[in-house]
């Protein structure tokens, strides 16, 4: 696996015939055009409480390049407390990472080009943290493709949670930056330092509470 978080340009492969060799990469292929937004629970991969994931490429070799992205499941949902992914690249997924209900969740080193929802939080009732996550339009770059990402894509949600600690952390070409949402269980308040987004089409931070 990889020992630090990876990165990897691969916008000029406009087909699914590439290769990244240069550590541990998972493939996930189930769940193509399966509807899943914020509320969806549908994941390539769950991690429960006190678990780890760390050191991977997850790369969607089926997603379209050029036409119109088409949905999948969250590529990792965080679901008990304590659970944690780090040094993860994110390589033509639907929907990144999601936390919810994991108290003490923690993010970390994330980078690459989930193009729905980069990170969403929920029913988080004591302190997650979010750390130097970076995305970047890497996978492609080709038009109707990224026109989804700057039309409807968020980088982050932010549902529910009591003390969200999130630094360091960016995004390029998505529609929000940072959507801060209303939900059953409330809204979130929090600590954030170092954030930047650019090339947000609507807004860089939206606030709908």
């Amino acid at each position: 696996s990889y020992q630090v978080v990876p990165s990897h340009d691969v916008r000029k492969h406009r087909d699914s015939n590439f290769s990244v060799g240069d550590g541990s990469v998972l493939l996930p292929f189930s769940g193509r055009g399966v509807p899943c937004d914020i509320d969806c629970t549908s994941a390539f991969i769950r991690v429960e409480g006190n678990g780890l994931l760390q050191g991977f490429v997850i790369l969607y070799r089926e997603q379209e390049r050029v036409a119109t992205p088409v949905p999948y499941p969250w590529s990792v949902f965080l679901c008990g407390n304590n659970a944690a992914v780090m040094d993860v690249e994110l390589l033509g997924a639907w929907n990144g990472i999601a936390a919810v209900g994991a108290a003490r969740h923690y993010v970390a080193r994330i980078q690459g080009q989930p193009l729905n929802i980069g990170v969403f939080v929920d029913n988080t009732f004591d302190i997650g943290r979010l750390e130097n996550i970076h995305f970047n339009p890497w996978f492609s770059d080709f038009a109707p493709f990224i026109d989804y990402q700057t039309t409807y894509g968020r980088a982050f949600v932010m549902g529910r949670s009591d003390w969200e600690y999130v630094f360091n952390t960016f995004a390029f070409a998505y529609a929000i930056g940072y959507h801060f949402v209303e939900r059953t269980s409330g809204s979130m308040n929090g600590n954030f330092l170092g954030i930047g987004m650019d090339l947000a089409t609507n807004a860089s931070v939206q606030v709908d509470q």
